[in-house]
């Protein structure tokens, strides 16, 4: 597929779906979220709580389909630690 709304840049669509216990959990979290913010979750969101969806724009020759997930758990570790590096907490 081809993302991007001015360069259009080749990418891969992977939807993986989750436990049941996960959408769950997910879904938990978007009703939390909607109630403080005041909004009703929208059909949309409930139906995509249940997949982990991502869009790689590395070739599968490249990166193959486990590679993807084990560089997104990587990548959210890394996300955590800027967030804490911002919010002025020292890393453990």
């Amino acid at each position: 597929m081809l993302v991007g709304a001015k360069a259009r840049i080749p990418a891969r669509l992977i939807l993986v779906k989750v436990p049941e216990e996960v959408a769950e959990q997910r879904r938990e979290r978007l009703a939390e979220e909607a109630k403080d913010e005041g909004r009703e979750v929208s059909e949309e969101q409930w139906y995509l709580a249940q997949w982990t969806i991502v869009i790689p724009n590395v070739p599968s020759r490249l990166l193959a389909l486990p590679e993807v997930f084990v560089r997104l758990g990587v990548r959210w570790q890394i996300e955590l630690l800027f967030k804490r590096w911002k919010s002025g907490a020292e890393a453990r």
